[in-house]
């Protein structure tokens, strides 16, 4: 019972190293994506994505919940939940264009998923005021998984402007 108790009084203090990068150092590409023109690109964009916040979410007897402190049973969906995500660039007419990548990482550094371009054409999207209010991605654990600490990293891409940032956040297994 005390290791579980120290586990979770150490779990606030990992919830807040949350690593948050933000980088636009990926210049516009000479291509852009197929359903979106150039002409159609506003130039008056200022660059620079920011996360208000985060948190981890699991399936509940509600639906899908926030669950805090972040500790999982082996075998259950874990949700990052980004929220209000912006500004994203829009073309002139009006339409945001996003993506995300996710992986996860074992307690020794090992990446044992990643998925890469999860929204394709689903990112095509009109964000009010241009931010996205809660982004998230999924993974579901495997009863195989060995318990301990793990983390999430979350990516979103905005693919007209090609600024990004990444949320690293760990989470437990039991």
């Amino acid at each position: 019972m005390y290791k579980i108790k120290k586990t979770l009084r150490g779990l606030s203090f990992f919830a807040i190293s949350v690593i948050i990068t933000q980088s636009s150092c990926m210049q516009r590409p000479e291509t852009v994506p197929e359903s979106v023109k150039k002409e159609d690109i506003d130039d008056n964009y200022i660059s620079g994505l920011s996360v208000e916040g985060y948190y981890f979410a699991g399936r509940t007897d509600a639906g899908i919940s926030r669950i805090d402190p972040a500790v999982f049973k082996r075998g259950d969906d874990i949700y990052l939940v980004l929220t209000n995500v912006g500004k994203f660039k829009e073309n002139n007419k009006g339409i945001n264009k996003i993506e995300l990548h996710m992986a996860v990482y074992n307690a020794i550094g090992e990446k044992i998923v990643e998925h890469r371009n999860i929204l394709r054409e689903d990112g095509l999207l009109d964000f009010e005021d241009n931010v996205a209010t809660k982004p998230n991605a999924r993974y579901t654990s495997n009863t195989s998984d060995e318990p301990g600490r793990y983390t999430f990293t979350l990516t979103v891409v905005d693919m007209l402007s090609k600024d990004s940032t990444t949320v690293n956040s760990e989470f437990f297994l039991e």
